[in-house]
C-alpha cells in the first residue's frame, strides 16, 4: 500500500513513517499512486476541504483537539485518531485498510465492478449508487457463498424473505443487470463471471505497466514539471529535479513547505503575489535562478478543481 502523510509535525511523521516501514509501505511520490493518506487535521483548511470529501482512497485523520473531532465529524470523516496515537494503533488501522482493500472491489465481468468502499456499482463509465439496504445484503454476499434467504433477512432485519426478494429485484432493475445466482434451499450468491475477471485482471496489469512507462518518460524527458496539492509543492518530475540540482531539492523537500517561488527572480514587493499569479491558469514568462545562472522559462499552468490540484509545464525559452 502506497502512502501520503499530510502534517508539519515532525515528530508525528518519524513516528507514522516507523510504522509504515515495518508493514513495508511505501512512500508515494506522484499523486496516482496513493492509496491511503494520514492527515492531519492541522493542514485542513476550507479550500481544501471538499478534495479530502472526493478522494477515493482510504484516509485517516489525526485529530489534536475537540475542534478537529468534530470538523472530522460534521464532514463525515469517521477514521479518525488523535494525535498521541501509539505504534500499535497506527499499525491497527493500517492493517485493517490493507485487508479491506482486498474485498471492497468486486470484478462481476469485464465491465461492471461493484465498489463497496463507495456504496455504487461501475458499469463501463457510469456510476450508479446503492442505498444502505443494497450494500448491506451485497456485502453479506461479497466472499461469493451461497447465503441463505433467512440470513439476509436476519443481517438486514427484514420482517419477511419477500423483503429480500424486494431488494435484489430492486438492484436488477437500477443496474439493468443480475448479479445474483439462485440455488432452492441455498439463497443468494453474486453472479461472478470468473473468466472475464481473470481478463479484467490481466487488463490492469498491463494499465499498470503502461502508466509506469509514461510515468518514466515523463521523469526524463525534457519537459520540466512541478505539482501543487492545496498550494503546496507535491512533486518535480525527474529531469527538473536534475537541472536544479540536489541541494536544492534537498531544501525544498526538508521545508515541507513548497517555496519553490523563491527560486524565481522577481522584485521584493511582487514576491508576495508571485505564488497566485503562476497558479492562475494560462501562460507565464518567467526567469529562474540555477547554479548562479539566470534562465528564461514559458510557464503553462493547468488547474484540476475538484482535486485542488495544480500542473506547472516549464518550456525553457532561448536566450
Amino acid at each position: 500500500m502506497i502512502y501520503k502523510i499530510l502534517s508539519l509535525n515532525n515528530k508525528l511523521l518519524d513516528k507514522a513513517k516507523h510504522v509504515f516501514n515495518i508493514l513495508n509501505m511505501k512512500e508515494s511520490i506522484h499523486i496516482q499512486d496513493i492509496d491511503f493518506y494520514l492527515i492531519d487535521v492541522q493542514t485542513i483548511t476550507k479550500n481544501n476541504l471538499d478534495s479530502y470529501k472526493n478522494k477515493n482512497v482510504f484516509m485517516l485523520f489525526i485529530t489534536n483537539n475537540n475542534n478537529d473531532i468534530k470538523l472530522c465529524l460534521e464532514n463525515q470523516f469517521t477514521n479518525y485518531i488523535h494525535n498521541t496515537f501509539s505504534l500499535d494503533e497506527l499499525m491497527f488501522w493500517c492493517k485493517y485498510f490493507l485487508n479491506k482493500s482486498k474485498t471492497s472491489l468486486i470484478s462481476i465481468n469485464s465491465h461492471t465492478i461493484l465498489d463497496l468502499e463507495n456504496k455504487q456499482v461501475k458499469i463501463k463509465d457510469k456510476k450508479i449508487l446503492f442505498t444502505k439496504q443494497e450494500i448491506l445484503l451485497l456485502n453479506t454476499l461479497k466472499h461469493n457463498k451461497f447465503v441463505s434467504t433467512n440470513t439476509l433477512k436476519q443481517n438486514l432485519d427484514l420482517s419477511s424473505n419477500t423483503s429480500v426478494r424486494t431488494i435484489i429485484n430492486r438492484i436488477r432493475k437500477k443496474t439493468y443487470q443480475d448479479f445474483f445466482l439462485q440455488k432452492k434451499d441455498y439463497g443468494y450468491k453474486l453472479n461472478i463471471q470468473e473468466t472475464k475477471t481473470t481478463i479484467t485482471n490481466s487488463n490492469e496489469k498491463d494499465l499498470i505497466q503502461q502508466n509506469k512507462l509514461l510515468q518514466e518518460i515523463i521523469d526524463n524527458s525534457n519537459i520540466f514539471l512541478l505539482t501543487f496539492i492545496h498550494k503546496e509543492l507535491y512533486c518535480i518530475n525527474k529531469s527538473f529535479r536534475n537541472y536544479l540540482g540536489k541541494d536544492i531539492i534537498k531544501e525544498l523537500w526538508t521545508e515541507e513547505k513548497g517555496e519553490f517561488f523563491l527560486l524565481i527572480k522577481c522584485k521584493k514587493d511582487e514576491y508576495k503575489d508571485l505564488k497566485n499569479k503562476l497558479l492562475s491558469k494560462g501562460s507565464h514568462k518567467v526567469t529562474l535562478y540555477n547554479k548562479k545562472n539566470l534562465e528564461n522559462f514559458e510557464i503553462k499552468t493547468y488547474y484540476f478543481e475538484k482535486l485542488d490540484k495544480h500542473l506547472l509545464l516549464f518550456n525553457k525559452l532561448a536566450t
